[in-house]
């Protein structure tokens, strides 16, 4: 199947509304917010932007994500240490980028990595959201499992 990608690099960084309404360097109120000051990356590791993300916006990211793409928020410190799209720029994998991964959203649901190598929640509930928790290896296979379905133009 051949698709066109939505989450393209620096997308939240023009100047106009882009998918899911979010906004670059937003700020949500400190009782609603996940994740302070997020990297959003897509599955490639391009930065998208950065921000707050709230409930609310995990939930139209998505409802509404395209087919094969995953939607990644790096926790604030992470952020600052990835482009992996410029391999000159730095050394930083695939794996790296889901090992910092706070969230990861697709259109197979929102998920969390355990940090956790013994016992861990299969999923949790946030806001009546229901985040599902994988391990780092499964995460790095469900991107790789959709990506080879895909041939993007």
């Amino acid at each position: 199947m051949k698709q066109r990608r939505f989450l393209t690099k620096g997308l939240y960084e023009k100047d106009r509304r882009p998918l899911f309404f979010l906004k670059n360097e937003q700020i949500r109120s400190k009782r609603d917010t996940l994740i302070r000051n997020a990297g959003w990356y897509n599955d490639f590791g391009q930065k998208l932007g950065l921000g707050d993300l709230d409930g609310a916006d995990l939930l139209r990211i998505y409802s509404n994500i395209p087919h094969g793409e995953y939607f990644i928020a790096l926790y604030e410190d992470a952020a600052r240490r990835f482009d992996i799209s410029n391999p000159r720029k730095s050394k930083t994998s695939r794996a790296n980028l889901i090992k910092d991964a706070r969230y990861i959203i697709g259109t197979e649901g929102i998920f969390s990595i355990s940090r956790n190598s013994g016992n861990r929640l299969l999923r949790y509930e946030i806001n009546y959201l229901i985040v599902r928790v994988l391990t780092e290896s499964e995460a790095l296979d469900m991107i790789k499992k959709a990506q080879a379905k895909i041939t993007w133009i």
